[in-house]
């Protein structure tokens, strides 16, 4: 299940309380978000180790989280391990979001 995010604080929670996040920079006016959104949600469920979110980058309590993260373009999925960013890539790439997943269950 991905969480939709919509405070600093929660997200702020979420990493502290977890061993990894995974996080989806989208915007509802994006295409490519529209695209791979379905797809995160289909493959969020078969990885139990790793908390999934989205981030509206429109929100305005979310955006000091999009700015500390340096997001430039939507959807940019970024990989969080105890406050250490472990990595990260933009666009709607199946196959990065797979990647990025995978590096959970190492």
């Amino acid at each position: 299940m991905v969480l939709l995010i919509e405070d600093l604080l929660t997200i702020q929670n979420l990493i502290e309380n977890n061993t990894y996040v995974l996080i989806d920079f989208t915007a509802s006016w994006c295409g490519p978000c529209k695209r791979i959104g379905p797809i995160f949600e289909e493959l969020s469920p078969q990885y139990t180790n790793v908390t999934c979110v989205k981030v509206d980058v429109d929100c305005q309590e979310t955006k000091p989280l999009c700015k500390l993260c340096k997001v430039r373009s939507m959807p940019t999925f970024m990989l969080v391990k105890e406050d250490t960013i472990i990595d990260q890539f933009s666009g709607a790439s199946q196959e990065d979001l797979v990647r990025l997943l995978e590096i959970t269950t190492h």
